[in-house]
């Protein structure tokens, strides 16, 4: 029919991204790479990006971590294809041996387009465990004598002391 008006195309709604809302706790002296996984709604219906926002008071881009992809200027690209149900990015901490004790970094999702949009307050907190026990004491022995008394000290992943070996020489 020549009068008959074309149909509109109607965009298919994009997909929802949820990253996850309860902290991931990172080890300095773990080499691995932490994956992010951040699942979509439902398959991306159409090519689009996903902005990820750091932010921290307490970490250093470079000097703490690192992410892949890489961060520029505080924010992370990710590609969301057509299809895709999840995008990822990994962070993999820098280790070193000055004492940090706990640090925290916040990665938000901070905006997307075309085929997938953000979910409200979006955002997964990274918290980084220091290795490194720096002035906590480790081990101390005591001499009188012939006689020499020992303590080793050895401490879990939080710092706290796990357990105590004591050790005694005596002249006999």
């Amino acid at each position: 029919l020549p009068n008959t008006p074309p149909v509109p195309v109607v965009p298919a709604a994009p997909a929802v991204a949820a990253l996850q809302t309860t902290p991931v706790e990172v080890k300095e002296n773990d080499g691995n790479q932490q994956t992010i996984i951040i699942a979509l709604s439902k398959p991306a219906p159409a090519d689009g990006t996903l902005v990820i926002k750091l932010s921290s008071t307490t970490t250093a881009y470079g000097i703490d971590f690192e992410t892949s992809p890489a961060a520029v200027n505080g924010e992370i690209n990710l590609i969301v294809a057509k299809g895709d149900v999840s995008v990822r990015f990994g962070i993999k901490p820098i280790q070193n041996t000055i004492v940090n004790n706990e640090r925290k970094a916040e990665f938000a999702m901070a905006r997307a387009t075309d085929g997938v949009t953000t979910a409200a307050n979006a955002a997964v907190v990274l918290e980084f465990k220091d290795d490194y026990l720096g002035l906590r004491l480790k081990k101390y022995e005591t001499v009188s004598g012939a006689w020499r008394a020992s303590r080793e000290f050895q401490y879990n992943d939080k710092g706290e002391v796990n357990s105590i070996t004591w050790t005694t020489h005596t002249p006999y």
